[in-house]
């Protein structure tokens, strides 16, 4: 196997030029692979931190639905669950 097409390896195995554009075209492959996986994995990370913050935002609107409710049920006089209805049926009704 000792053409003009061939190239010892390191091994003292002889291979053809076009294994070796080969073995580089793989190379080449995971190169890109590997740094779209890491792009991803990046974009990954930004998402779970952007969902962290709106999680975090739906949280402190929760607390301070119920505080206005509360402040609310205490200046009428009336029931949270009611007013909380009745302002239901009015984002509905102004839909």
């Amino acid at each position: 196997m000792n053409s003009e097409n061939s190239t010892p390896s390191l091994s003292g195995l002889q291979l053809k030029s076009n294994h070796f554009d080969t073995i580089k075209l793989f190379v080449q492959k995971y190169d890109i692979l590997y740094k779209d996986l890491g792009a991803l994995e990046n974009d990954i990370q930004k998402l779970l931190k952007r969902q962290e913050v709106i999680v975090g935002d739906l949280e402190k609107t929760r607390i301070d639905e119920e505080a206005f409710f509360k402040n609310l049920s205490e200046e009428t006089g009336k029931d949270i669950q009611y007013l909380k209805n009745l302002a239901s049926a009015w984002v509905l009704e102004n839909k």
